[in-house]
C-alpha cells in the first residue's frame, strides 16, 4: 500500500465525487472559470500554475495525524458524505 492509498485518500475521492455528481459541479472548475476570465482582460493576465499535486498535499496531511485524528476526519468524510443536500437545496440556498 502507497501513502497515497490511505483511508482518507480513498474517501476523500468518494466525497469528491458524490459531491460532484450529486450538487452537479465538477471539482476544480473554479480554476478553469479563473483562467478564461484572466484570458479575457486587456492586456490578458500572466498565468502561473503553481498548486501541487493534491496527492502531494493529503499524503502529508495525513502524516501529521494523530490515530485519533484520523478516526475522527474519517468519520467526519463519511457523515458528511451522507448528509450532502440535493442540487435543488443548494440553489435554494444560493436564491434566498
Amino acid at each position: 500500500q502507497s501513502k497515497q492509498d490511505n483511508p482518507f485518500s480513498l474517501l476523500y475521492g468518494y466525497f469528491l465525487a458524490t459531491v460532484s455528481d450529486r450538487l452537479e459541479i465538477v471539482p476544480g472548475m473554479e480554476f478553469q472559470v479563473a483562467y478564461e476570465e484572466a484570458t479575457k482582460l486587456s492586456p490578458p493576465a500572466r498565468i502561473a500554475l503553481v498548486d501541487r499535486p493534491v496527492n502531494v498535499t493529503v499524503a502529508r496531511m495525513w502524516a501529521g495525524l494523530s490515530g485519533w485524528d484520523k478516526l475522527r476526519l474519517c468519520w467526519s468524510i463519511i457523515r458528511d458524505t451522507l448528509q450532502l443536500p440535493s442540487s435543488e437545496e443548494v440553489s435554494e440556498l444560493v436564491e434566498s
